[in-house]
């Protein structure tokens, strides 16, 4: 049984949004994670057939990404990849952290579907 959706039906997508530089406005005196993962989805180009669904998990500077942080992400992954229509997740994290936050979900990963990390 494969946990692929069909072709013919439009592609979903979940976006966890973590925070990092990605999700950074200027607050006056310097720069802070504070855009929801819809605002920074709005800034890109999505492609026909695919529809996203955005989960605000945190929103926090990359230095701030703690275990316990890393567990509930992973515990995310596992939430949206436990829905079979789901084709894979995006997750927008800051770089400082990425690749432990990448690596510790890969440790934990054994869907076929994909999870890609992304910053900025």
């Amino acid at each position: 049984m494969t946990h692929l959706a069909p072709r013919t039906a439009p592609r979903r997508v979940v976006v966890i949004s973590t925070g990092g530089t990605i999700a950074s406005r200027w607050q006056g005196t310097g720069y802070a994670a504070d855009a929801s993962g819809g605002e920074v989805l709005a800034q890109a180009a999505v492609p026909d057939g695919v529809t996203v669904e955005v989960v605000d998990l945190f929103n926090v500077n990359s230095s701030s990404m703690t275990s316990a942080r890393q567990l509930t992400l992973l515990r995310a992954v596992h939430e949206a990849l436990a829905d079979p229509g789901v084709a894979g997740v995006v997750v927008t994290h800051g770089t400082d952290t990425l690749e432990e936050s990448a690596f510790f979900v890969d440790l934990h990963h054994d869907d076929p579907r994909p999870v890609v990390f992304t910053g900025a």
